[in-house]
């Protein structure tokens, strides 16, 4: 991978990390002990699960690129909405802005 696809394509991990990042800063945030840790470290283990099951380059079961796409939106956007929950709002701007601009040069190259 080289040019514009190599750089989207890391763009595209970083803002994969930030997504499971944001999920697991909302759950330690909005969790009280217990609950923290459970949402802190179970929410991004079950949307990298799905992520794992359905949108990964080598998904388990692999879906159409719309279905891809609306499901890549659903958990970007939810991470966004987490990090803006937890008082994060420029962050969760940043990620949404960034998956929203790599996502289309990724659906054209997934799989590829």
């Amino acid at each position: 991978m080289t040019g514009v696809r190599g750089f989207t394509s890391k763009v595209r991990f970083i803002c994969e990390l930030g997504m499971l990042a944001g999920y697991a800063y909302w759950g330690f945030s909005t969790g009280d002990g217990a609950w923290g840790w459970v949402l802190g470290i179970g929410t991004p283990l079950l949307v990298a699960a799905i992520w794992w099951a359905f949108v990964a380059p080598k998904a388990k079961w692999p879906v159409s690129t719309g279905v891809r796409l609306a499901i890549e939106a659903v958990l970007f956007g939810g991470a966004t909405v987490a990090l803006i929950v937890a008082d994060e709002p420029v962050l969760g701007a940043v990620l949404a802005v960034a998956a929203l601009l790599t996502s289309p040069i990724n659906a054209t190259t997934a799989g590829t």
